[in-house]
């Protein structure tokens, strides 16, 4: 139960456990708790409580709101309570050095990078996979079938669920044609592209269409027999059948470096 929903059955007189109330309560208030509200015990756990001004009311009241940045979170004890305003991201592109990534940085106004965005965009999840972007974009070539370089497709480091901030997400849809995202061949990999669909519905899961040649991939063991199958659920949840075939004929999961030792890059 929030602070807010103990405040509104304060109002209306209503019992509430106040020991689980109290751990809600900033450490000032939760100090004098006592001086702030009168405790009328009706069970062990159950207790009707009535403040003693309505001036501890209102302030609870402004506490228990939703923060409306990041700032405003911390001043409430929780700055993780709110997203971030800003965002940044690492894009290997033909611009620059080929070994060094741009910095693109998002925030309300707009973006501010030193490129050309192309119209496609490939979204590696791991940094190792990221540094040996060319071999990634040979894969991304061999798996669709088209002539994929890094003239034609900046790629961006998602770094895991990072990638999925609202910022972040409206800007790639916004600025990019194709979208592929080269995630985790797991639950994890797989939820965060569920995230990213829901957000960009014209994004797709880079993989082969036939995995035989990556059986001896299929190395991570799943933490329990659920996550293998919540993992089978989301592949063809998102038409990825052949990943959902290869769970269930590896009973295992692949991470997406094992990728790199058949790839040589030029």
């Amino acid at each position: 139960m929030s602070l807010e929903k103990y405040l509104d059955k304060i109002d209306a007189c209503q019992l509430i456990n106040f020991s689980a109330f109290r751990k809600y309560l900033p450490e000032n208030i939760r100090s004098e708790v006592h001086s702030h509200f009168k405790v009328l015990a009706e069970t062990p756990s159950l207790c009707f409580v009535s403040p003693t001004s309505p001036d501890i009311m209102a302030d609870l009241r402004r506490l228990s709101g939703k923060p409306v940045n990041r700032i405003h979170a911390s001043m409430k004890g929780d700055s993780h309570g709110c997203g971030t305003d800003c965002a940044f991201l690492l894009v290997f592109n033909d611009s620059g050095d080929p070994d060094r990534p741009d910095l693109v940085m998002i925030d309300s106004e707009g973006a501010n990078l030193g490129f050309t965005p192309k119209p496609n965009v490939l979204l590696v999840e791991n940094e190792q996979n990221f540094a040996h972007y060319r071999s990634m974009l040979k894969l991304m070539a061999s798996w669709t079938g088209a002539d994929h370089a890094i003239g034609s497709v900046d790629v961006i480091l998602s770094a895991g669920n990072r990638i999925n901030k609202r910022i972040t997400l409206d800007w790639i849809e916004q600025t990019y044609t194709n979208i592929f995202c080269a995630f985790d061949y797991d639950l994890g990999g797989l939820k965060a592209f569920k995230t990213l669909k829901s957000v960009i519905l014209g994004a797709v899961f880079l993989a082969p269409s036939d995995w035989s040649q990556y059986s001896h991939c299929f190395l991570k063991t799943p933490v329990t027999n659920d996550r293998l199958i919540k993992a089978m659920d989301l592949a063809k949840l998102h038409n990825i059948p052949a990943l959902a075939e290869a769970f269930s004929t590896h009973r295992m999961f692949m991470e997406q470096e094992t990728l790199l030792s058949g790839v040589e890059e030029e």
